[in-house]
C-alpha cells in the first residue's frame, strides 16, 4: 500500500459510466494524468490486494494496469486505486453500434466483434495462468485505450479489462439447512450460475460468452434478470428460479451466423458444467482461426 494520498491531485471530470466513484486527476507534481476509483469497502464485495499486485500491476497491453493504490481512513475508510487513463467502455461501444443499426442499417460486422472478443480473451489468458480470476467480467468492466485510425479513417481502440481484485464476496455452497436468497442485480446477467461460491477460471468464460452475445446481437442481453422474478432461493445446492433457469434454458443462439462460429463459442462457454467450458487460451486459438492469424 502506498504512501501517496488524494492530497497530492487534482480531482478532475469524471470518467466512465459505472456506479463506483471514477475520476481523472491530475498530479500536483508531475502533472501525469491518470484515473482514480474511489471505493468504500463493504461486506457485499472482495478487495483482493494479491490480485490487483499479481494482475493489474503488469504491463499487459488488455489489462488496465493499476499504478498506486493507497488507504484513507477519515472521515470514512475508503480505497482509492490509481490506474492509466481510458475512455469509454464496451457497454458504450455496444450502445453506439445499435444507435447505427437503428438509424443507418448498418449490420454488425461479425469480424469486428471476434477482435474484440481476442482481445478479451487475451487478457482473461494472462490472469488465468497466473492463477486469477475476474468473477465480475461484465462490458462495463472492459475499457477502451484508444489506438489510431485504420486504412479508412475508423478509430481503433485497445480493450483493456479492469477492476481486478474488486468482486462479490465468494459464499460458502448453500445446503438444507442453510438455504440462501439472493436478489438479483444487474451484473447478474452477465454471471454463471456458479459464481457465487466458486473462484474458477470458468466463470470468467461464462461472462464472456454473455458478452459475445450481446456484442453479436447489438446489446441483447443472454440471461435477462425477469422483472418478475426479483429474488431466487438457492435451496440444497440448487437454484430455483432465475439461477435455475440459466442452468436449464437452451443456450442462446444468434440468427445470423452464416460460419456458425458464433453459436458454437456461444454453446461452449454458455455450458452450465464448468469444467466443459473452454479455457481463455484454447479460445483465443480458436478465434485466431477464425482472423487468420
Amino acid at each position: 500500500m502506498s504512501l501517496c494520498n488524494s492530497d497530492q491531485f487534482y480531482w478532475l471530470d469524471r470518467v466512465g459510466t459505472g456506479s463506483t466513484r471514477v475520476r481523472k486527476v491530475r498530479h500536483k507534481f508531475n502533472s501525469q494524468e491518470s484515473a482514480c476509483k474511489e471505493i468504500t469497502p463493504d461486506a457485499s464485495s472482495m478487495f483482493d490486494v494479491r490480485c490487483i499486485d499479481a494482475v493489474a500491476r503488469s504491463n499487459h497491453p488488455n489489462i488496465v494496469q493499476v499504478q498506486d493504490r493507497w488507504a484513507d481512513q477519515w472521515p470514512t475508510p475508503k480505497v482509492y486505486i490509481q490506474m492509466e487513463l481510458c475512455y469509454g467502455d464496451l457497454n458504450q461501444y455496444i450502445e453506439a453500434t445499435r444507435e447505427a443499426a437503428r438509424t443507418s442499417g448498418t449490420p454488425i460486422d461479425h469480424r469486428a466483434v471476434w477482435k474484440i472478443v481476442l482481445q478479451i480473451v487475451d487478457g482473461l489468458t494472462y490472469a488465468h495462468e497466473l492463477g486469477w480470476s475476474h468473477r465480475n467480467l461484465k462490458p462495463r468492466n472492459i475499457l477502451a485505450k484508444a489506438n489510431g485510425t485504420d486504412l479508412f479513417g475508423v478509430p481503433q481502440f485497445t480493450w483493456k479489462i479492469s477492476d481486478w481484485g474488486l468482486s462479490p464476496t465468494l459464499l460458502p455452497p448453500p445446503t438444507v439447512d442453510e438455504p440462501q436468497t439472493h436478489i438479483p442485480t444487474s451484473d447478474d446477467v452477465y454471471r454463471a450460475p456458479e459464481h457465487r461460491h466458486s473462484p474458477s477460471a470458468a466463470v470468467d468464460m461464462w461472462s464472456l460468452g454473455c458478452i459475445l452475445f450481446e456484442l453479436a446481437t447489438n446489446g441483447v442481453l443472454a440471461f435477462p434478470v425477469e422483472a418478475e422474478d426479483p429474488t431466487y432461493v438457492i435451496d440444497n445446492g440448487k437454484a430455483t428460479s432465475t439461477a435455475a433457469a440459466k442452468m436449464s434454458r437452451k443456450t442462446p443462439q444468434i440468427v445470423t451466423d452464416p460460419s456458425g462460429h458464433i453459436n458454437r463459442v456461444l454453446s461452449l462457454c454458455l455450458n452450465p458444467t464448468p469444467a466443459e467450458r473452454p479455457t481463455a487460451r484454447q479460445l483465443g486459438v480458436y478465434i485466431r482461426g477464425i482472423l487468420g492469424q
